[in-house]
């Protein structure tokens, strides 16, 4: 069985670099990655700058939204973008992307995915907004993992039992008794009698073993973007695509 564990964090501003969407791996498309999700919520705070002919709202009634600056508190999110507009929100769980078997993050293949969407008032257009998209993990260079290998011991305790027997004799005198033809001799009865116990514990010890590999993320070799739909109400719906700092922190694949 597989497990995925994502730990990244501490975004900042990273220069513009080109990604190509839907990037392969080596070892197959996106079809074939695993979607294990992540075991913790990542910190995606930093500073995105748009892609889109320097904006990173494609269109809005008024206005230009170059850029965002997020900050996270736990699955809680904060938006605000060059205007000064103010957004909130939530982020969802990471999910990573790694095929099985894989030791390389290739150069521009997408190593974790999660979804954000937020709200708010755009308040140069004079608009609501409603937001919904995923911030990707994307390498900008090729990553290696490094194997790692832990191991546990648990001690058991079983039962053990141990029958003990024991015997004891007994004579029973019957009187003599008067019969037909005389006196009859008196009779001597032997009884046995056997007990048992339940005694005694044995204790076991049970190792196991778990090895995986750990992708190291660094602002060298991983950046963030946001990409999603922006919907003013009563207005334009248009494209995000911002790119944020490189990422962090590490992906640990174990299996057992």
């Amino acid at each position: 069985m597989r497990k995925i564990l994502i730990n990244l964090s501490s975004l900042g501003l990273l220069c513009l670099i080109p990604f190509l969407s839907g990037c392969d791996w080596s070892s197959g498309s996106q079809d074939n990655f695993n979607t294990s999700g992540g075991s913790s919520v990542v910190n995606i705070s930093g500073f995105y700058e748009g892609t889109l002919g320097g904006r990173a709202v494609a269109n809005t009634s008024n206005g230009n939204i170059n850029s965002f600056t997020i900050q996270q508190s736990g699955n809680r999110i904060e938006v605000v973008d060059n205007q000064g507009s103010r957004y909130t929100g939530s982020i969802g769980t990471p999910r990573s992307l790694i095929p099985p078997g894989a030791t390389t993050i290739p150069d521009g293949a997408l190593a974790a995915v999660y979804q954000v969407s937020f709200t708010g008032k755009d308040n140069v257009a004079a608009r609501d907004i409603e937001f919904s998209g995923v911030i990707n993990v994307v390498a900008i260079s090729d990553i290696v993992s490094s194997s790692n290998t832990s191991s546990n011991t648990n001690t058991t305790q079983d039962d053990t039992t141990t029958t003990t027997t024991s015997s004891s004799t007994s004579s029973i005198s019957i009187p003599q008794q008067d019969g037909v033809d005389g006196v009859e001799p008196g009779i001597d009865e032997t009884v046995t009698t056997t007990t048992s116990s339940t005694t005694g514990s044995t204790n076991g010890t049970n190792n196991t073993s778990s090895s995986g590999r750990t992708f190291q993320l660094t602002d060298q070799n991983a950046q963030n973007r946001l990409e999603g739909t922006w919907v003013e109400i009563g207005g334009v719906v248009s494209d995000v695509d911002a790119i944020g700092s490189g990422v962090q922190g590490n992906i640990v694949v174990e299996e057992e």
